[in-house]
C-alpha cells in the first residue's frame, strides 16, 4: 500500500543521527499512546516509532475496539485514524471529548480523508474536537513534535 511505503519512509528518515532523536525522555517513559489504525502496516510502523521514543504503545484495529481500550487503559494520548470500521476517528473522539471522565485524553486525528479538500488542518481539527489534525501522507517528525507538546501541556480544560 502507498500509505505504508510512506509511513516506512517516513519512519526511516525518524531513525537517530538523522534529526528526530529516538533516546526515551523522563517524560516519554511514564506516557501512554493508544495507536488506532485498521491498516495492519501502518499500525506497526507508528507502534515502532513511538514504542522507539519510549512510549509506551497500545494499539486498536477498529472503532470498538478503540473506543473500549480508550476507556479501560485511559491514555495520555491517541493517535486515532478517522476512517476505521465500525466507527469512525470522528465519532470516538466527539464521544471521548464529550465525557467528563475522558475528557483529559489528547487525540490526534490521522487521515487522507482531507486531501483535495479546500480545508485546512485546523478546520478538521476544530470539527472533531481534537488536540490536533495530522494529514497523510504523515511526516513523523512533525507527528513526533506534535506528540511531544501535546503530552508537556496541561489536560484540556471543560468546556
Amino acid at each position: 500500500r502507498p500509505e505504508a511505503r510512506d509511513l516506512r519512509k517516513a519512519l526511516d528518515s525518524s531513525r537517530p543521527g538523522v534529526g528526530v532523536e529516538s533516546r526515551p525522555t523522563r517524560q516519554s517513559m511514564s506516557k501512554k499512546i493508544l495507536v488506532v489504525e485498521d491498516s495492519p502496516s501502518s499500525r506497526e510502523l507508528l507502534f515502532e516509532l513511538l514504542r522507539g521514543h519510549g512510549y509506551e504503545v497500545h494499539e486498536a484495529e477498529e472503532g470498538n475496539q478503540a473506543l473500549r481500550k480508550a476507556k479501560e487503559l485511559r491514555p495520555d494520548l491517541m493517535i486515532l485514524d478517522v476512517m476505521l470500521p465500525n466507527r469512525s476517528g470522528f465519532e470516538i473522539c466527539s464521544e471521548l471529548k464529550e465525557d467528563p471522565k475522558y475528557r483529559e485524553i489528547r487525540i490526534i486525528l490521522l487521515t487522507g480523508i482531507t486531501q483535495g479538500s479546500d480545508k485546512g488542518d485546523e478546520y478538521w481539527r476544530q470539527k472533531a474536537h481534537a488536540d490536533g489534525f495530522v494529514a497523510k501522507p504523515l511526516n513523523t517528525r512533525d507527528l513526533l513534535q506534535r506528540v511531544e507538546r501535546l503530552l508537556e501541556e496541561p489536560p484540556p480544560a471543560p468546556r
